[in-house]
């Protein structure tokens, strides 16, 4: 990934009915943000705006992790952002501001008095040091915004400079919008508060990203989902775990090839992280399958390469999530050796050309109850717009709509049923992702994670 929240990384399962609906869902207005595509990263240089007066906050949406984290003007050590300070967090300058003061961060007693406090978070890029605090929050679209009133926020303090490589893609903050969060993590007490959906009383929500160089886009209060009408070409996913967006997994498979899973797996559907990450295993079997067919360096050819394919429980058997090498491929661009993220890259695509055309594939060997850990990353959200609901009635659900588009148009244009537009083969680019830029969860293989 991808910034991931302190919190333990457990899974839940889904199912699937092949609902979708094309009526109202909730009597908020929707809310739309843009996600510019900068290499690798969708960002919303405008959606976030934290304090009064609102400061906006070039943010990344992530449904891999929980909460918001804005990374702060000021610091309690010698560390430099390596992004515009102006488009950082000021708390001095906020009136609804409520935490720890500058004053007490320039006391040496800091620490001592606060130590249940500081909040050491760790991405697949490095660490950072947070103060928990809480301000206004707001989720500004085009034409709509809602505001979170006291919403709990990790003001970011500290940065190792590792994370240089996605601060200085100019993101400054990360808004989690996951499930819920581990009770017996660090930041247990805090969450007693609402999370940040809560409080903007989200029914349901929509992101997809566009394929190649388009952006993608955050939806808050879909008005085409609802739980009333059929929708055809659309599966729904029931979920069942207590902490993640998860979907249970039972095969996978790519050019007639059973890649794996076939006694079960555990996916979490994220739009933090860069890549699909499978276990080492399955994750050869595909790179192999590339190989073979002899992928040139500019993805002219990758159409040749087979869908890749998921078996997802569902409510009456198992329906097929469908990836096509449009989404699952990228042209990854190589500039700076020796970034954290260098080695776990290096050692899945085995190359450091400064541009290869490589499937957006990792190896990660994390294993759950339910048997071995997925990540569905970027390319389940080019391939559909996926909808999720975070409040259970009569229980959480996530849909997924293919995401197909007309040139010109943005993955999330529906005609007036709410039908995905169809998208003209071939029409866009294979994405550009730099690999510094790949967000991947924190290290920690050969762990166990609870459910």
């Amino acid at each position: 990934m991808r910034l991931l929240s302190c919190a333990a990384v457990a899974h839940g399962l889904f199912a699937s009915s092949g609902r979708y609906f094309a009526r109202s869902a909730s009597k908020a207005e929707p809310v739309q943000v843009e996600l510019q595509h900068v290499e690798g990263v969708y960002r919303a240089p405008t959606g976030l705006q934290i304090g009064t007066p609102g400061q906006r906050i070039p943010a990344l949406f992530d449904t891999g992790s929980f909460d918001t984290l804005a990374f702060s003007r000021r610091c309690i050590a010698d560390c430099e952002y390596q992004t515009d300070p102006g488009e950082s967090f000021s708390p001095d300058n906020s009136e609804s501001y409520d935490g720890v003061r500058t004053g007490a961060l320039r006391n040496k007693t800091l620490q001592a008095k606060t130590s249940t406090q500081l909040i050491e978070l760790t991405f697949g890029q490095g660490s950072c040091v947070c103060l928990p605090a809480f301000d206004r929050v707001q989720v500004v679209g085009e034409h709509q915004q809602v505001t979170a009133e006291h919403s709990m926020i990790l003001e970011g303090v500290w940065a190792e400079p590792s994370l240089g490589s996605i601060l200085d893609l100019r993101v400054t903050a990360v808004v989690g919008l996951g499930k819920t969060a581990d009770p017996e993590d660090k930041l247990a007490p805090l969450r007693l508060a609402p999370s940040l959906l809560e409080k903007l009383e989200v029914e349901v929500f929509s992101m997809c990203y566009g394929p190649g160089e388009d952006p993608g886009y955050l939806l808050l209060n879909d008005p085409f989902v609802n739980r009333g009408e059929m929708q055809d070409g659309v599966l729904e996913a029931k979920v069942v775990g207590h902490e993640h967006w998860g979907v249970n997994v039972q095969g996978i498979e790519m050019g007639g090839e059973k890649i794996g899973c076939g006694d079960g797996c555990v996916a979490i559907v994220d739009s933090g992280t860069t890549l699909i990450l499978l276990p080492p295993k399955m994750a050869d079997r595909i790179l192999r399958q590339v190989e073979e067919l002899g992928v040139k360096g500019d993805c002219s050819n990758a159409d040749l390469l087979p869908n890749l394919n998921f078996d997802i429980e569902g409510f009456n058997g198992t329906f097929q999530l469908s990836i096509s090498p449009r989404a699952y491929m990228m042209r990854l661009q190589s500039e700076i050796p020796g970034e954290k993220v260098e080695e776990t890259i290096e050692s899945v695509f085995g190359s450091s050309a400064l541009e290869q055309c490589m499937p957006m594939v990792g190896a990660d060997d994390t294993m759950t109850e339910f048997g071995p850990m997925l990540i569905l990353g970027h390319p389940a959200f080019t391939e559909y717009v996926v909808s999720f609901t975070p409040k259970p009635t009569p229980h959480h659900s996530i849909f997924f709509h293919k995401a197909h588009q007309v040139p010109g148009t943005s993955c999330l244009d529906r005609d007036a049923k709410g039908h995905a537009m169809v998208r003209t083969p071939g029409s866009a680019e294979f994405r550009r992702v730099r690999r510094s830029a790949i967000r991947l969860p924190p290290p920690g293989n050969s762990l166990h994670r609870k459910i």
